[in-house]
């Protein structure tokens, strides 16, 4: 198991942590409408970016 697998669980609490703390931020909570859609975007590009065609067949 690589170093990523192995704390996980700690690396998506820490996201949640900071998302939260990010969040009571008056200039980024304003603004925040503005940045789901390009996020939301990227992490599905990277989650497809991942899956190849190989074995769907």
């Amino acid at each position: 198991m690589n170093i990523l697998g192995k704390f996980q669980t700690i690396i998506i609490f820490a996201a949640l942590i900071l998302g939260l703390l990010f969040g009571q931020v008056a200039i980024i909570s304003d603004n925040a409408s503005h940045f789901v859609v390009p996020f939301l975007f990227a992490m599905l590009f990277g989650v497809f970016l991942g899956n190849t065609s190989q074995g769907f067949y």
